[in-house]
């Protein structure tokens, strides 16, 4: 049987089977105007209005009119997880504003990421996530540039010139965005596989963009930062998916870390045959 999803001022207040809905409205624990949802419905109805529960406890059944107060504004992209999602700050930055959005999302996704992810807007369009994550990832990867550049300088050694961090820059701007679209997709891929791609690829996408955008800037801190980044990206982007595609932990782990190993595994063998084939054409020559 389908659970119910209850909840009362925007706050969920769990799952629940229709025995214990009709139970709780006649002990008092559910109220009529307390807003539930099951798989199937288009919309959270009071449950005064649903026609199981109407007279459940002496309840009488309210009118099917607008719900009014705090109660009204759920969003649909939580039905799934019964969490009931007002956004991100970058997804409230028209009335945060830019940076209070930008340093607020960041706090939350690192610090708390299961509370950050359940309350991510699941669908919005793709450019809203990576106009979050391109800025961010760059700024990282040029602070990465810069350290390495001090670093050299210090040790004497000659590093690349000007003219090629700026070229790298301008080939970001491009290829960051679309390693984010190609590394999401290999993952959504994975879960659709195992059975955990329970939303669209766009809720992959947003969830990769908060994750590994929120990441990136740990690169400031020297020597350590960037590896930081990286494992702290992967550790929250395993807790986010499997908040947002509502998946168990474990489908989430091997979609985030597949691509990975692939890409390792392909990189550790691209490097083998290279080094056989160069000691062949060096043995060739003798």
């Amino acid at each position: 049987m389908q659970t119910i999803h209850v909840a009362r001022d925007r706050a969920p207040l769990g799952q629940f089977s229709e025995e214990e809905v009709r139970s709780g409205l006649g002990s008092g624990r559910f109220v009529s105007t307390d807003l539930a949802w099951r798989e199937g419905m288009s919309d959270w109805k009071p449950l005064g209005q649903w026609p199981e529960f109407g007279a459940a406890g002496g309840v009488s059944a309210i009118p099917s009119v607008p719900v009014v107060g705090p109660v009204q504004p759920v969003r649909t992209e939580s039905f799934a997880s019964g969490a009931v999602a007002d956004g991100l700050p970058w997804e409230r930055r028209a009335e945060l504003g830019i940076v209070q959005a930008v340093i607020g999302t960041i706090k939350q996704v690192l610090l708390a990421p299961s509370e950050a992810f359940s309350t991510m807007r699941r669908t919005g369009g793709l450019l809203e996530p990576l106009l979050y994550y391109a800025p961010l990832a760059m700024v990282g990867g040029a602070l990465a540039g810069l350290y390495k550049v001090g670093f050299n300088a210090a040790s004497g050694k000659e590093g690349a010139p000007i003219w090629a961090m700026l070229l790298v820059v301008l080939i970001g701007v491009v290829l960051v965005p679309v390693m984010l679209l190609i590394v999401a997709g290999l993952q959504h891929l994975v879960l659709m596989l195992l059975g955990g791609a329970n939303h669209p690829f766009e809720t992959t996408l947003r969830t990769a963009a908060y994750a590994f955008g929120s990441s990136s800037p740990l690169q400031i801190v020297p020597v350590c930062g960037g590896i930081v980044g990286a494992i702290w990206g992967i550790v929250v982007l395993c807790i986010g998916l499997s908040k947002t595609q509502n998946c168990s932990t474990g489908k989430a782990i091997v979609a985030v870390l597949a691509p990975i190993l692939v890409c390792c595994g392909l990189g550790l063998a691209l490097a083998i045959f290279g080094g056989i084939g160069a000691a062949l054409a060096a043995k060739s020559m003798q």
